[in-house]
């Protein structure tokens, strides 16, 4: 068959399979490709840069693309088959398997699968990649890839292996093939045998023919057995070539299978869900090798088993028993090699229950985001913000007829009636393990009746991006599809009866369903207690108040408050039909008029209140406690001030007035003793030096002589000159008598 690469013509591919009726083979296409950058997206529009190909149904994938789809469709189920040979064993890459129904309500129009796939430097992609019909390989379309990677083009397995590949060879056999393969046509590598202590050269004729997409096949060899090498470029110690090894032996016993599956003198394996582990004993006293592969694709896990060839220890043991534990509970396979058992297990989880989705509740009215979405309350709807499974976990599936279809689907679980009128948005979600995408709703009505809505409009869905288009809105039914699970955006009717989601199982034409039943109830207006509008009082700074508004209605109204036109997000509580708007302390902001306004599917209704904030006589008192107390504080320290200012006033008067006093006794004392005085008297004396008032009474005073008060011209000398008769103190006088009985301070 001619290969038909038709990029982004996915439609005319599934037309192609169909014809006068008859099943036609797969078509394979390319999907998207994505250059060999890390920031690069997928490409979903461009065909990619191939380089030319010298075989047919196959292409040459250059170094700078990094990541490439293929997508198969056919009229009936496919699947992927890239089985890798027991030589392949170390798997480098990363795959991804999808697979996609395509129907008009539940008549089946095609089925799609697609491969993709994507390495930064590995060549390991390198392949045939064929897609056929599910168990039928009569009925297949094959594309043989040819992936540089991110190095110069070298052998596919240099890097995988480092030891040399076994291979059988049986005697009546004529010819055994060497997997030299490499990653682009225009190399050949060179073929040697060792041969006693040197390797010679095995050059290509009629027995010795070379394939770039196979090896090398040798046929009718005289002598088959030994080592063979295959190398491309300088394989010495640092150069950039690369050599794969094998070691011809005999295998006269006949084909073996590719894993034994041997359980007996007492081994067993278990699995823990609740643990997540997996737990492997031997029939001996040393723990078995046990080795785990996660995957989620039945196709990801057939291809990983090829991986279970090369065994080591476990780490954790204990005795004859090896324990492993699982990332996911999700499915995988393992293998389990050691005394009395060597056995190969596939396994799969039942999707797990989780608790009420928040996309399983009521839709709000309001654009999400939007001030009254975010300042409303609903009583009705309790916030859950985790997925996680139940504490008990379900025990794994291990056949596919053991499998319980309906576990493998998870509907929106539904508490109490619907109302009609109301938006409601219901989630399917499956596992990927077992079925593929391209779920069905069913909206099922009272008269017996279902309509089917698949959200794509007839369009074909984005096979890669795992989307879909934007979905139909009939009858206020919308899907929203993607990642094996969507949403049914609904308005609830009068008539609507049952919902049922459809799941297309993955290798069949099968359908899974579940249903979500319920009542449906006509909506009752809301009602709020008391009068329509309240006056309350309050005062200003009081604490602990709040406005109460009691309101009944089917299905539970939504409560927001107002305050004018502004919502009110803060201090709002909604419980058992009862809505408080608290005011942890009375401020001037409460003195306003406010709105307590009840919303569902029938109607809408409000109840206002006045809130008038008044000034208290306690707070009046306060104010005025307040300002005498910093009154009294500031006349307080105005007074303490000035007592200190006229104290300390005083203290200097005094200390002057000592002074004098001092000068004028030391004076009488000293020309009294020692000095021959004339003495003076003088009445009326009156001196108010520095404040201070000598009365007139008389009083003996003796006056030095001259020579005295020129010495001792201080103090006293001073003073007396002031009061002398003439002025002057030089001359002799009698002395004065002065009266120094009482004085006064000014």
């Amino acid at each position: 068959m001619n290969l038909k690469i038709i990029f982004g013509l996915v439609s005319c591919a599934i037309l192609s399979v169909i014809v006068d009726g008859q099943e036609r083979s797969p078509v394979i296409t390319i999907g998207a490709w994505m250059e060999n950058d890390f920031s690069a997206p997928w490409n979903h529009n461009s065909t990619p840069p191939l380089e030319p190909s010298p075989f047919p149904d196959s292409i040459v994938v250059p170094s700078s693309v990094r990541g490439l789809s293929l997508v198969c469709n056919a009229s009936y189920p496919v699947e992927w088959n890239f089985h890798r040979e027991r030589w392949g064993g170390k798997s480098r890459l990363q795959y991804a398997i999808k697979t996609t129904r395509i129907s008009d309500d539940l008549n089946v129009k095609g089925f799609s699968t697609e491969l993709s796939f994507f390495s930064f430097e590995s060549n390991s992609i390198t392949g045939n990649y064929t897609c056929q019909k599910v168990g039928y390989s009569g009925l297949s379309d094959s594309l043989y890839v040819f992936w540089e990677g991110g190095s110069p083009p070298y052998l596919t397995l240099a890097k995988t292996y480092r030891k040399p590949v076994i291979i059988p060879f049986r005697n009546d056999s004529q010819s055994f093939t060497l997997p030299c393969i490499v990653s682009t046509p225009s190399i050949t590598p060179i073929l040697h045998k060792e041969v006693g202590d040197h390797e010679v050269v095995i050059p290509l004729n009629q027995s010795v023919t070379y394939e770039p997409k196979v090896g090398y096949t040798l046929t009718d060899l005289p002598d088959p057995y030994g080592k063979y090498s295959c190398s491309v470029g300088d394989v010495e110690e640092d150069g950039d070539g690369d050599i794969v090894s094998f070691t011809i032996i005999n295998a006269d016993d006949g084909p073996k299978p590719e894993f034994n599956d041997t359980i007996r003198h007492g081994a067993y394996f278990h699995i823990d869900s609740n643990k997540k582990e997996i737990t492997c004993c031997s029939a001996g006293p040393k723990g078995p090798k046990l080795k785990l592969v996660q995957c989620d694709h039945p196709t990801i896990c057939a291809l990983a088993k090829h991986t279970l060839h090369k065994m080591e220890s476990s780490k954790k043991r204990n005795g004859s028993c090896s324990t492993i534990g699982m990332r996911f509970r999700r499915a995988g396979v393992f293998r389990c090699a050691g005394a009395g058992i060597d056995i190969v297990r596939e396994y799969f989880y039942p999707m797990p229950e989780m608790p009420q989705h928040p996309f399983m509740q009521e839709k709000p009215t309001k654009k999400p985001g939007s001030k009254d979405e975010k300042d409303s309350t609903d009583a009705s709807v309790t916030s859950t913000t985790s997925a996680t499974p139940t504490k008990d976990a379900p025990d794994p599936y291990f056949d596919w007829k053991e499998a319980d279809q309906t576990k493998m689907m998870l509907v929106t679980k539904i508490k109490g009636p619907l109302y009609v009128g109301e938006n409601r948005t219901f989630l399917c979600r499956v596992s990927p393990f077992y079925y593929a995408e391209g779920i069905v709703w069913g909206v099922g009505f009272k008269n017996e009746s279902m309509q089917y809505y698949n959200g794509l409009d007839g369009k074909v869905p984005d096979l890669f991006g795992g989307h879909g288009h934007p979905a139909i809105n009939n009858r206020h039914f919308q899907i929203l599809l993607g990642h094996n699970q969507a949403y049914l955006d609904i308005t609830i009717e009068k008539q609507l009866d049952s919902l049922v989601c459809f799941a297309p199982v993955w290798n069949s034409s099968e359908w899974g369903s579940k249903a979500i039943s319920f009542e449906v109830k006509m909506p009752t207006s809301p009602t709020i207690h008391g009068k329509d509008l309240k006056q309350v009082t309050w005062y200003l700074n009081d604490t602990m108040k709040s406005l109460v508004c009691d309101f009944d209605g089917e299905p539970t109204p939504k409560i927001i408050w107002k305050r004018g036109n502004r919502t009110l997000a803060r201090n709002t509580n909604t419980k058992n039909n009862t809505s408080t708007l608290s005011f942890p302390r009375v401020s001037l902001f409460a003195d306003s008029d406010f709105e307590c306004i009840a919303t569902n599917e029938a109607g809408s209704v409000s109840k206002n209140f006045h809130v008038t904030v008044i000034h208290s006589s306690s707070s009046a008192l306060s104010v005025i406690l307040i300002l005498s107390l910093v009154a009294f504080i500031i006349i307080s320290l105005a007074l303490a001030f000035m007592c200190k200012r006229m104290k300390s006033q005083k203290n200097v008067i005094s200390h002057l007035a000592n002074l004098a006093f001092k000068d004028v006794n030391d004076t009488s004392r000293n020309g009294t003793a020692g000095l021959n005085t004339t003495s003076h008297t003088r009445s009326n004396v009156s001196i108010d030096t520095n404040g201070v008032a000598l009365p007139t009474s008389s009083l003996p005073v003796s006056i030095p002589p001259t020579n005295m008060y020129q010495e001792n011209n201080k103090g006293i000398n001073g003073f007396l000159s002031s009061n002398h008769p003439d002025g002057n103190l030089d001359e002799p006088r009698s002395p004065t008598s002065l009266n120094f009985s009482t004085y006064q301070k000014f």
